[in-house]
Protein backbone atom coordinates (compact mmCIF):
# COMPACT_ATOMS: atom_id res chain seq x y z
CA UNK A 1 0.00 0.00 0.00
CA UNK A 2 1.10 3.51 -0.63
CA UNK A 3 1.77 5.35 2.61
CA UNK A 4 -0.23 8.36 1.45
CA UNK A 5 -3.44 6.37 1.06
CA UNK A 6 -5.68 5.47 3.96
CA UNK A 7 -6.25 1.77 4.41
CA UNK A 8 -9.93 0.85 4.51
CA UNK A 9 -9.28 -2.70 5.68
CA UNK A 10 -6.33 -4.60 7.06
CA UNK A 11 -6.07 -8.18 8.29
CA UNK A 12 -3.21 -10.51 9.17
CA UNK A 13 -4.53 -14.03 8.55
CA UNK A 14 -3.01 -15.87 11.49
CA UNK A 15 -3.55 -19.57 12.07
CA UNK A 16 -6.06 -20.76 14.65
CA UNK A 17 -4.73 -20.51 18.21
CA UNK A 18 -4.62 -24.29 18.49
CA UNK A 19 -2.04 -24.42 15.69
CA UNK A 20 0.54 -22.84 18.00
CA UNK A 21 -0.01 -25.28 20.87
CA UNK A 22 2.83 -27.56 19.68
CA UNK A 23 5.22 -24.67 20.30
CA UNK A 24 4.61 -25.19 24.02
CA UNK A 25 6.50 -28.48 23.95
CA UNK A 26 9.74 -26.90 22.69
CA UNK A 27 10.97 -25.61 26.09
CA UNK A 28 10.53 -28.90 27.97
CA UNK A 29 12.08 -30.90 25.14
CA UNK A 30 15.07 -28.55 24.98
CA UNK A 31 15.41 -28.60 28.75
CA UNK A 32 15.34 -32.39 28.94
CA UNK A 33 17.69 -32.77 25.95
CA UNK A 34 20.34 -30.49 27.42
CA UNK A 35 19.79 -31.47 31.08
CA UNK A 36 22.91 -33.69 31.23
CA UNK A 37 25.03 -30.72 30.08
CA UNK A 38 23.36 -27.56 31.42
CA UNK A 39 19.79 -27.16 32.63
CA UNK A 40 20.01 -23.37 32.22
CA UNK A 41 21.15 -23.69 28.61
CA UNK A 42 18.27 -26.05 27.87
CA UNK A 43 15.73 -23.67 29.34
CA UNK A 44 17.18 -20.62 27.56
CA UNK A 45 17.39 -22.48 24.24
CA UNK A 46 13.81 -23.75 24.59
CA UNK A 47 12.37 -20.32 25.31
CA UNK A 48 14.44 -18.74 22.52
CA UNK A 49 13.35 -21.37 19.99
CA UNK A 50 9.70 -20.98 21.03
CA UNK A 51 9.84 -17.22 20.58
CA UNK A 52 11.53 -17.69 17.22
CA UNK A 53 8.85 -20.08 16.01
CA UNK A 54 6.08 -17.73 17.18
CA UNK A 55 7.75 -14.82 15.38
CA UNK A 56 8.04 -16.92 12.21
CA UNK A 57 4.34 -17.80 12.41
CA UNK A 58 3.46 -14.12 12.83
CA UNK A 59 5.60 -12.84 9.97
CA UNK A 60 4.71 -15.69 7.60
CA UNK A 61 0.96 -15.08 7.98
CA UNK A 62 -0.46 -13.44 4.85
CA UNK A 63 -1.74 -9.89 5.14
CA UNK A 64 -4.77 -8.45 3.38
CA UNK A 65 -5.06 -4.70 2.85
CA UNK A 66 -7.67 -2.71 0.94
CA UNK A 67 -7.65 1.00 0.15
CA UNK A 68 -9.39 3.16 -2.46
CA UNK A 69 -6.96 2.12 -5.21
CA UNK A 70 -5.69 -1.40 -4.47
CA UNK A 71 -6.26 -4.82 -3.00
CA UNK A 72 -3.15 -6.42 -1.53
CA UNK A 73 -2.88 -10.04 -0.45
CA UNK A 74 0.55 -11.09 0.68
CA UNK A 75 3.04 -9.51 -1.71
CA UNK A 76 0.61 -9.23 -4.65
CA UNK A 77 -1.27 -6.07 -5.54
CA UNK A 78 -4.39 -5.76 -7.71
CA UNK A 79 -5.72 -2.34 -8.76
CA UNK A 80 -9.38 -2.03 -7.83
CA UNK A 81 -10.29 -1.00 -11.37
CA UNK A 82 -9.51 -4.61 -12.43
CA UNK A 83 -11.70 -6.26 -9.79
CA UNK A 84 -14.74 -8.02 -11.21
CA UNK A 85 -17.10 -10.33 -9.36
CA UNK A 86 -16.32 -10.91 -5.67
CA UNK A 87 -17.56 -14.20 -4.23
CA UNK A 88 -17.57 -15.35 -0.62
CA UNK A 89 -16.56 -19.02 -0.39
CA UNK A 90 -18.05 -20.68 2.71
CA UNK A 91 -16.10 -23.20 4.76
CA UNK A 92 -18.18 -26.04 3.29
CA UNK A 93 -16.91 -25.23 -0.22
CA UNK A 94 -13.32 -24.31 0.68
CA UNK A 95 -11.85 -27.78 0.15
CA UNK A 96 -13.27 -28.03 -3.37
CA UNK A 97 -12.20 -24.48 -4.29
CA UNK A 98 -8.65 -25.11 -3.06
CA UNK A 99 -8.55 -28.46 -4.82
CA UNK A 100 -10.28 -29.62 -7.97
CA UNK A 101 -11.82 -26.23 -8.83
CA UNK A 102 -8.57 -24.27 -8.46
CA UNK A 103 -7.23 -22.91 -11.73
CA UNK A 104 -3.46 -23.36 -12.12
CA UNK A 105 -3.26 -19.72 -13.27
CA UNK A 106 -5.08 -18.33 -10.22
CA UNK A 107 -3.33 -16.37 -7.49
CA UNK A 108 -3.84 -18.25 -4.22
CA UNK A 109 -3.01 -17.40 -0.62
CA UNK A 110 -4.24 -19.94 1.92
CA UNK A 111 -4.06 -20.27 5.69
CA UNK A 112 -4.84 -23.92 6.40
CA UNK A 113 -6.77 -23.34 9.62
CA UNK A 114 -8.90 -20.49 8.17
CA UNK A 115 -11.68 -22.12 6.19
CA UNK A 116 -13.59 -19.15 4.73
CA UNK A 117 -12.23 -17.60 1.56
CA UNK A 118 -12.89 -14.86 -0.95
CA UNK A 119 -12.66 -15.29 -4.70
CA UNK A 120 -11.97 -12.09 -6.66
CA UNK A 121 -12.31 -12.08 -10.44
CA UNK A 122 -9.49 -10.28 -12.30
CA UNK A 123 -10.80 -8.29 -15.30
CA UNK A 124 -7.45 -6.99 -16.61
CA UNK A 125 -7.27 -8.24 -20.23
CA UNK A 126 -3.45 -8.36 -20.09
CA UNK A 127 -3.31 -10.36 -16.85
CA UNK A 128 -3.35 -14.15 -17.35
CA UNK A 129 -4.61 -14.61 -13.77
CA UNK A 130 -8.37 -15.38 -13.90
CA UNK A 131 -9.00 -14.78 -10.20
CA UNK A 132 -7.53 -14.45 -6.75
CA UNK A 133 -8.51 -16.93 -4.04
CA UNK A 134 -7.45 -16.18 -0.49
CA UNK A 135 -8.29 -17.13 3.09
CA UNK A 136 -9.85 -14.57 5.42
CA UNK A 137 -11.80 -14.45 8.65
CA UNK A 138 -13.89 -11.49 7.45
CA UNK A 139 -15.08 -12.48 4.00
CA UNK A 140 -18.38 -10.63 4.19
CA UNK A 141 -16.65 -7.35 5.04
CA UNK A 142 -14.13 -7.78 2.21
CA UNK A 143 -16.92 -8.58 -0.24
CA UNK A 144 -18.81 -5.47 0.86
CA UNK A 145 -15.71 -3.27 0.46
CA UNK A 146 -14.83 -4.61 -2.98
CA UNK A 147 -18.30 -4.90 -4.51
Amino acid sequence: MKDSQATNYSERVLPHWSAVLPVLVIPPISYLTLLPFSSEAGLVLGVTLSLGVLAAIWFAAPQIAIDEQHLEVGSATLPRKFIGNVELIPASQAFVERGVNLSPAAYASFQASVKTMVKVEVTDPEDPTPYWLFSTRNGAEIKKLLS
